[in-house]
């Protein structure tokens, strides 16, 4: 009789746990939702009909069950390199989803490594949806102190802000050159000199180990370089 029982009460309790359990997981989802959650953040270059890299195409996922509020992109400078002209001493003659919307950002003078950019930005990505954005590059400090033939080659380090968090960083080398210039007054040409090209063949291995994204700016600019 107590063994019959045991099981009896035994098969109460499962009974019981089975109905609770179902119940129970509903009340906490709905007391304490799952939080939004960027889990994809992806950063790459515009396509550019311009003489440097001008343009950063975001695209974020929200995997979360929550409404994701993007508030802020954040660009830091993390180093630059300088490519001078080959011709030392001299100056050279002169699945498509659409953005949504398109944010400006101000380059900083070469050198500027460490600076932050803030971008406010006001985007709302949707439980489960993805959205794609434009950062526009303003170029207007290249030549600041500088030569003005030189290309500059900044590696910036992009992450997100949204709803008290923030996505990890995404590492971009991009390309800046001065207006009247072009990769010609890099290369082995007429008048260069052999130290200047090593110079610059150097930069470019030193730049490109930190493996990071490169712009279609660039990579022009290196298969110049090298020859």
């Amino acid at each position: 009789m107590k063994w019959a029982l045991t099981v009896v009460g035994s098969l109460l309790v499962a009974l019981l746990i089975a109905i609770v359990t179902p119940i129970g997981g509903l009340i906490f989802h709905h007391l304490f939702p799952d939080s939004p959650s960027i889990s994809v953040f992806d950063v790459t270059f515009l396509p550019s009909q311009r003489a440097y890299d001008d343009g950063l195409d975001v695209r974020v996922e929200n995997t979360g069950s929550q409404v994701a509020y993007l508030t802020n992109m954040q660009v830091r400078v993390v180093r630059t390199w300088e490519i001078q002209p080959s011709v030392l001493g001299q100056s050279p003659p002169g699945a498509y989803q659409p953005s949504t919307y398109k944010y400006t950002y101000q380059l900083p003078s070469p050198g500027s490594s460490g600076t932050d950019i803030s971008v406010a930005v006001s985007q709302t990505v949707g439980a489960g949806e993805t959205d794609r954005f434009s950062l526009v590059l303003k170029n207007d400090h290249v030549n600041d102190g500088r030569p003005s033939s030189s290309i500059f080659v900044y590696l910036l380090a992009v992450h997100a802000d949204y709803n008290g968090r923030t996505t990890p960083d995404r590492r971009l080398l991009l390309a800046a050159i001065s207006p009247g210039s072009t990769v010609a007054h890099h290369t082995l040409g007429p008048g260069a000199t052999f130290a200047a090209v090593a110079r610059n063949r150097g930069v470019l291995q030193e730049m490109l180990r930190v493996g990071a994204v490169e712009g279609p700016y660039l990579r022009t600019v290196v298969a110049a370089v090298r020859g």
